[in-house]
């Protein structure tokens, strides 16, 4: 009898967690309110564990889901420069979750998110931008971003996928996870053949312990085979230099060169 009792409870238990999960537009606007509160003090509640690391950033699991833990997440994206395009796209730390617009969920979200963001918008004085397309991409989606009036940061943005049906939700926060890494500088390793410049490696330098450039160049350049140490006889510290900064700098010597990222002891980072 225990065991049967055992297993209604938890029956009822499921049951109750998947109807939390099934969406009204109350339902909706309340999750949003929270998360912009919570987003205001660096999603402290909804920051979960640690996933995962790319070349553009973090990504975290959530504690808090608007409708679905499996297809939300907090990422954080530091600047990036993108030298085809010739933008940079700013640092960004926010939560994300994707609906389906033909399931219920989705349905919601599409029919509510708009008028849920304008009404947050007012209240606070965000500026409302509907991002501009060329007319092949406008008939993919719709792109509409809400920003900071005085800082012009991002704020809430929401993308309606058209081809395959998907809504994107994201709501922004204008702090830092507190496990980032200080960012410091750039060194950048010269390598010169016959008083000629031929290539580079630029380091960008992350953590704490920082002592000086030349010792920095000592640490880094050891952790490099023989034959590249016997190249790399040169260097040149940037301190907090942006990335298309470097890039163009790069550029402009019309040399090869890669981009990695080290600690204050010269290991590469993943």
């Amino acid at each position: 009898m225990k065991i049967k009792f055992k297993a209604i409870l938890f029956c009822l238990l499921v049951a109750n967690i998947l109807s939390a999960q099934t969406l009204t537009p109350e339902k909706f606007r309340t999750k949003i309110d929270f998360l912009v509160k919570d987003a205001s003090t660096g999603f402290q509640t909804t920051l979960g564990d640690y996933k995962n690391s790319s070349f553009m950033g973090r990504n975290y699991q959530c504690n808090t889901a608007i409708a679905n833990f499996k297809t939300c997440d907090i990422f954080y994206k530091k600047e990036t420069y993108y030298k085809y395009a010739g933008e940079t796209e700013p640092e960004m730390f926010y939560f994300t979750e994707n609906f389906q617009a033909t399931e219920e969920n989705g349905k919601v979200v599409k029919a509510n998110v708009e008028s849920v963001f304008d009404d947050i918008a007012a209240s606070k004085g965000l500026v409302k931008k509907v991002i501009k397309h060329k007319k092949k991409v406008r008939e993919k989606l719709t792109e509409v971003e809400y920003l900071d009036s005085k800082t012009k940061r991002r704020v809430l943005f929401f993308q309606d996928y058209f081809v395959n049906g998907t809504i994107f939700v994201q709501i922004h926060s204008d702090l830092r996870p507190t496990d980032l890494l200080k960012y410091n500088g750039c060194l950048i390793l010269y390598n010169v053949q016959s008083n000629r410049l031929v290539s580079a490696i630029a380091l960008y330098v992350y953590g704490e312990g920082f002592e000086s450039d030349a010792k920095l160049y000592n640490k880094a350049l050891s952790k490099y085979t023989a034959t590249t140490q016997s190249y790399y006889k040169q260097y040149e510290y940037l301190p907090s230099a942006r990335e298309r900064d470097v890039e163009a700098k790069l550029d402009a010597l019309g040399i090869t060169y890669t981009l990695e990222s080290i600690d204050t002891e010269g290991y590469l980072l993943k």
